[in-house]
């Protein structure tokens, strides 16, 4: 399986002069280098740390021989608010690696890492990113989300799940409560469940459901079915109001947004973001408002709605106009600031395939 390809059913942005650039409402700042060699960089996370007050980037990069792979590595570096970054160090070394997941855990001030394919591995990392503990999740299948719950200070994964204690022990898998193959998760930051959103594909048709499960990962009540013939992207939960806003898409047509209840029940309209969608997006509730990230014809956007929804502003290009960039995450750091970190293509004609490179800029909201 090729990375640049997979889509994932549930998940999981230009001036360069050094200006402050104003678009919209949002303030972007210069775009930032993270990783830009010979090999192929892509498929970037990242995470904030209160503590240390930097952002840790973990990216897969590769690299080719004439015709084929010669090793695959998962490397990580640090970035601070002045834009200066700590030296790239390798947490793990393999071949076809494919994809990536990173958690924070605030308790701990530490990293959960997951690795996919060809084997799921993990690594606990320490607050300067040095490795605690390394491990395999055995008899899994592409695993879509690692997180991190407080108040039960366990990392779950998906799918199926996984549970984890805080210092990286792995406490047991859990049966699925659904027959899917990709999945979302969320802690309840009021009690020790979790939201989970799957899909389930029969007869050519996706539905997409909620699910409340225990912190063990044991179903509880029935699963809520959301949306059909949709794809999940990503979710974002508002502990003020208990309701969810959900982005999600469909090849070619639009991507939209919905919010419903924590029960699964929709509130309001369908939200309009865009048209020509791709499969990557990010939601992050920040205070009483969202922060959202899209792709759109191969640019990436990002978005700020107030709690029912509306638009606060344009969405901003964070992207050059045919510079094809796919994969983002998205972090909030102090206050109003958030960073973006993205791969973008680069046809450098040193590597056999199409490269990509990694690269981040910091944005704030008025």
């Amino acid at each position: 399986m090729n990375a640049k390809f997979v889509k994932v059913l549930l998940g999981c942005v230009i001036i360069f002069c050094g200006h402050f650039v104003t678009a919209g409402e949002i303030i972007l700042t210069k775009k930032i280098q993270i990783a830009q060699t010979e090999r192929e960089e892509y498929f970037p996370q990242i995470s904030y740390s209160p503590t240390d007050k930097r952002f840790l980037v973990a990216w897969i990069d590769k690299l080719w021989g004439a015709y084929y792979e010669l090793e695959s590595r998962i490397r990580t570096r640090f970035l601070k608010p002045d834009d200066t970054q700590s030296p790239a160090r390798t947490c793990l070394r393999g071949h076809n690696l494919d994809s990536l997941l990173l958690q924070y855990d605030s308790d701990h001030n530490q990293y959960f890492l997951i690795s996919n394919l060809p084997t799921c591995k993990y690594r606990l990392l320490g607050p300067n990113g040095g490795m605690i503990k390394a491990g395999n999740i055995p008899d899994t299948g592409l695993t879509t989300t690692v997180t991190y719950h407080p108040l039960v200070q366990e990392y779950l994964t998906s799918s199926p799940l996984h549970r984890f204690s805080y210092k990286g022990v792995p406490i047991g898998t859990v049966k699925p409560v659904g027959d899917f193959g990709t999945s979302l998760l969320l802690p309840d930051p009021g009690s020790t469940n979790y939201f989970l959103f799957y899909g389930v594909s029969r007869e050519s048709r996706t539905t997409i459901y909620l699910q409340v499960v225990r912190f063990d990962g044991t179903a509880l009540g029935q699963p809520r079915p959301i949306l059909q013939d949709w794809y999940v992207s990503s979710v974002a939960f508002n502990p003020l109001r208990r309701e969810f806003l959900i982005l999600y898409y469909s090849p070619l047509r639009q991507w939209r947004a919905l919010r419903i209840t924590e029960r699964g029940y929709r509130i309001g309209p369908t939200i309009i973001l865009a048209t020509k969608p791709e499969a990557w997006s990010a939601a992050i509730f920040c205070d009483d408002h969202f922060v959202i990230g899209y792709n759109q014809a191969s640019r990436i956007y990002v978005k700020e709605l107030n709690a029912d929804g509306r638009a606060m502003g344009s969405a901003v290009p964070v992207t050059e106009m045919g510079h094809f960039a796919f994969r983002f995450s998205i972090a909030r750091g102090e206050g109003k600031k958030f960073v973006i970190v993205w791969d973008e293509e680069d046809n450098d004609g040193i590597t056999p395939n199409t490269s990509y490179d990694v690269f981040a800029r910091f944005f704030d909201l008025p």
